[in-house]
């Protein structure tokens, strides 16, 4: 892909996220400088990248074209809003926003600014989801009537939110535009320590389900698309995806064909990360004047009906 040297952005936040977005834009040449509230984490990655640290006010008042905020999600939208009373575009990670209310004032404030805003919701990016979207698109497996996504993690996520807006908002972001359509109706949501299911339809009768597990035996992450004609399951990690046809599923039921048996496998091939993807259309969005495919548009689409779902609508 190629260089933008022209746009700098400084990164916000200096966690395992902070560190990734630092190392893509250090590796694009935009990285203009670091800003954290741990010193020691800072001066390590201002080393590591060859690049300053700047404190908030400093980096804000600066001529930087933009910035990543990857903090804490408790402060994640406070931050952008900041951000953008400067002038500055924004990349902000998810999940944006932790409430009904932070959400309706960055709709507002981004309804009357000239910038950039953008959600970082990666799988957006990831190569073999916008194969599936394509195929789905194009009427592979034909009219969708069934989508489920399911990803457990072997850890415990280090947040200071639930595991909803933690991980259940990648699963909405790359369910929405499948569907075509906003969820609605009454969304059944069971949610526990280290579990979190939720089913809702859309206005055509699609069925979705999410199913989010931590502290699981192994990680996997795949998304299910059930059509009249077939089905498509991505494994995020292996970057394959799956194809089912209809007459193969019908002879599975009749022959009890393993699963294995049951996928045509294709390994989708890209040589970039969804992160190196993302952050070059941040950047392209900023020079071309161009909304982004991701939008806070997009990030209400994700996040209301989870803070619905919740009972958190204040």
């Amino acid at each position: 892909m190629p260089l933008l040297p022209s746009v700098k952005l400084s990164v916000i936040g200096c966690g395992n996220w902070g560190q990734n977005y630092a190392r893509e834009l250090s590796e694009l040449g935009c990285l203009h400088s670091i800003v954290s509230r741990s010193p020691e984490k800072s001066k390590r990655l201002a080393e590591k990248f060859n690049t300053k640290i700047q404190s908030l006010d400093e980096c804000l008042a600066s001529d930087v074209n933009g910035v990543v905020v990857s903090t804490p999600p408790s402060t994640l939208c406070g931050l952008a809003l900041q951000a953008i009373a400067h002038q500055k575009h924004v990349l902000l990670e998810k999940p944006g926003c932790v409430s009904a209310a932070e959400l309706a004032e960055l709709e507002n404030v981004a309804s009357r600014s000239d910038g950039v805003i953008m959600i970082g919701f990666l799988l957006r990016f990831h190569a073999g989801y916008e194969e599936l979207l394509k195929r789905v698109n194009g009427g592979a497996i034909g009219q969708v009537i069934a989508v489920k996504s399911t990803r457990t993690y072997t850890r415990s996520p280090q947040t200071d939110v639930d595991i909803s807006l933690n991980y259940a908002s990648h699963s909405l972001s790359i369910i929405i535009p499948l569907l075509g359509a906003e969820l609605i109706g009454e969304s059944t949501v069971i949610s526990k320590i280290n579990s979190y299911d939720l089913a809702a339809t859309t206005p055509g009768g699609v069925s979705v389900s999410v199913s989010i597990s931590v502290n699981a035996e192994e990680n996997q992450r795949l998304l299910y698309v059930r059509g009249q004609n077939g089905a498509l399951v991505l494994d995020e990690r292996l970057n394959t995806l799956h194809e089912i046809s209809e007459q193969t599923m019908q002879k599975s039921k009749i022959r009890g064909l393993g699963k294995n048996q049951l996928f045509k496998k294709r390994h989708v091939k890209d040589s970039s990360s969804p992160l190196r993807r993302q952050c070059v259309h941040f950047m392209d969005c900023i020079e071309n004047c161009e909304d982004p495919r991701t939008g806070v548009g997009v990030l209400s689409d994700v996040i209301s009906p989870l803070l619905k779902a919740s009972g958190n609508r204040s």
